[in-house]
Order: C-alpha cells, then sequence, then structure tokens
C-alpha cells in the first residue's frame, strides 16, 4: 500500500519522464515582494527527489517510512 502520497510522487515522476525540457512556475517570496519565475522542471522536481532522500537517510526514524515511500512513488 502506498498511500496517496505515494500516488502524487509517482505523478511527479512520470511528469519529469514524460516532459523532462517542461518549465515550472514559482512564486518566490522576496521580502515584501512576490516573484513569478521559470524554473526547469528537472532542477525543481531533482531538488525535491534529493530532499527526499536526504530526509530519508538522516530524518527521525518515526517518519522514514513515509520518505522511502514518497521515493517508491517516484520511481
Amino acid at each position: 500500500v502506498i498511500g496517496a502520497s505515494g500516488a502524487v510522487s509517482a505523478v511527479v515522476g512520470a511528469s519529469l519522464g514524460l516532459f523532462p525540457r517542461r518549465r515550472i512556475g514559482l512564486y518566490l517570496p522576496l521580502g515584501l515582494y512576490v516573484q513569478f519565475v521559470r524554473v526547469p522542471a528537472l532542477l525543481v522536481i531533482g531538488s525535491w527527489f534529493t530532499l527526499q532522500l536526504v530526509y530519508s537517510v538522516v530524518g527521525p526514524i518515526s517518519g522514514a517510512m513515509a520518505w522511502w515511500t514518497h521515493l517508491a512513488g517516484f520511481v
């Protein structure tokens, strides 16, 4: 049983596989201002995947299963 977060991770992985050169729009808070930028999907999703991997290894033991589930869903 993967769960909803694993399924969302699978959709994120599939979108990266299907559209690797796509740009993702992000709102970046810069002090009092908010800037809208378009960032390559590989950068955004790659950063997310790296954080999931780091948290699964060095994060708290009680929540490690959720991080591994996100990684499994992504792959």
